[in-house]
């Protein structure tokens, strides 16, 4: 799902995208000249491999996102908010969303078997 960033105002515009068994739910709405404040929630099912056995097991996602998107190359200062700069005028939902993902898989994950073990020692 694409959406142009022209047609995004300042009255919250709510979207929902999926891939998979994880979705992102929530609203866009124009924060300034290029930017839209995107508040979300990431939820579902996504499959992991244990970082310690290497056994596929399942993780439930319950994230609250909050994201600007900035319309070209983002020049200002936001402390306490991630800004993803989109291009082309176009804010692409599924590629934020496989980010998302991505960034998830990226980090450290151990199974219920491998943590109770740990815990154990």
């Amino acid at each position: 799902m694409n959406l142009p960033f022209r047609r995004i105002t300042q009255t919250p515009q709510e979207f929902e995208v999926s891939s998979g068994d994880v979705t992102l739910q929530g609203t866009l709405a124009l924060k300034g000249r290029d930017l839209v404040l995107m508040k979300a929630r990431l939820s579902g099912t996504l499959r992991l491999p244990c970082d310690i056995c290497a056994e596929p097991f399942d993780t439930v996602l319950d994230e609250e996102l909050e994201l600007l998107l900035s319309d070209g190359v983002f020049e200002g200062s936001e402390d306490n908010l991630d800004v993803v700069e989109m291009h082309n005028g176009t804010i692409e939902m599924d590629e934020l969303l496989h980010s998302e993902i991505e960034l998830i898989r990226s980090d450290y994950h151990s199974c219920e078997n491998c943590t109770n073990q740990n815990e154990r020692n």
